[in-house]
């Protein structure tokens, strides 16, 4: 049995995904300083080390699209 959470705000045009897996957790986000708010806010309460970007998560190769929106 796979237990695969995610949780999703959307908000003033920010948005921000979390997936928990297990013992990983993933944050994914329209902007870079939310993010580092969500992280700050979780180094509070657990031990957690960031690895930086995903490339292959649960055998899926994850590519990373800058895209400018107006």
């Amino acid at each position: 049995m796979q237990l695969i959470n995610v949780f999703i705000l959307d908000k003033l045009k920010i948005i921000v995904i979390l997936c928990l897996y297990i013992d990983d957790i993933m944050i994914h986000g329209s902007k870079i300083q939310v993010i580092n708010i969500i992280k700050s806010l979780l180094s509070k309460h657990f031990n957690i080390k960031d690895l930086g970007f995903v490339n292959v998560i649960l055998g899926i190769k994850l590519l990373k699209k800058i895209m400018n929106f107006l």
